[in-house]
């Protein structure tokens, strides 16, 4: 049995892993919490849903989920925030924009939808992985799987890319970036693509694993936030860490106590974190960068 637990809670962390690294990205670049993307991830979820009951080419599927979250991902940056921001709205604003969004896409979706459960038909076959005492199934492994591709990938190319270093500078000190010439509205942009790309990939994977609501979007990006203060805000691996340590915390959680008091204790371990470690796990006092 905990084996089993052991096995859920890791398949769980990859899931949150992803969407808390590609929640940190915006957010160490953007400066402010972006809760519209449970919005992205709930419209990339349903989208996926009623593309691969249609019938889509599995493949295209994918792709096509992909792009309508960046397109809805930037669309919100370009025609919302930097509108905002413009205004020189402090970042209280934002974020009660944001969560604007969030309501006005999750009501959208049951005007849509329904607010019945909604599931994709056919998916993974039922068969599993076996490991010692614990079973694994497909789409969890799979899940596990592209959380490490993913990760590895991003940190490359944040270290080993020109855009990637400017990421990572900017989130430092933008005004060091405004005044050594570089275009900040163009990397926020940028923060944002990824960002929606990489919460499409945790929402078509979740579509597969559980079944669709309207307010989905809105826990996947609370468990998102919560593992990236856990781990790190500022560090995409410590975000990621964060998501194995939640969704692992989560169930064992679950395996002791009744299952009304698992978020509880998943609250009480952030607050005791954050009282010995500020920054997260993996976080570091603020600093300023240099191009």
């Amino acid at each position: 049995m905990s084996a089993q637990v052991l096995v859920n809670g890791i398949a769980a962390g990859a899931s949150y892993a992803i969407v808390a690294v590609s929640f940190s990205i915006i957010c160490r670049v953007a400066r402010f919490f972006h809760l519209a993307h449970g919005a992205v991830y709930t419209i990339v979820a349903y989208s996926a849903m009623t593309l691969f009951n249609s019938s889509t080419t599995g493949a295209l599927a994918v792709i096509i989920a992909i792009i309508i979250s960046v397109i809805v991902g930037v669309s919100m940056e370009v025609f919302v925030y930097r509108s905002l921001r413009r205004r020189a709205s402090p970042p209280a604003v934002l974020l009660l924009a944001s969560l604007g969004l969030l309501v006005c896409t999750q009501n959208s979706i049951s005007l849509v939808f329904g607010d019945a459960t909604q599931r994709i038909y056919g998916g993974f076959s039922a068969n599993s992985i076996v490991l010692s005492d614990a079973h694994v199934s497909k789409i969890q492994a799979i899940t596990i799987g592209v959380s490490l591709v993913l990760i590895i990938a991003l940190l490359l190319w944040e270290r080993g890319t020109r855009m990637g270093l400017l990421l990572r500078a900017v989130a430092n000190d933008p005004e060091l970036g405004t005044i050594v010439g570089v275009n900040s509205d163009r990397v926020v942009v940028v923060a944002f693509i990824l960002g929606s790309a990489l919460v499409a990939v945790a929402a078509i994977l979740a579509a597969f694993d559980t079944d669709l609501v309207p307010a989905m979007g809105f826990r996947a990006v609370l468990m998102g936030v919560v593992a990236a203060l856990v781990g790190g805000l500022e560090s995409s691996l410590g975000a990621f860490l964060g998501g194995f340590i939640l969704g692992v915390a989560q169930n064992y959680a679950a395996w002791v106590v009744p299952t009304q008091w698992q978020d509880g204790l998943v609250f009480s371990l952030l607050i005791l974190i954050l009282l010995v470690r500020p920054t997260g796990l993996m976080g570091s006092p603020a600093r300023k960068a240099s191009l």
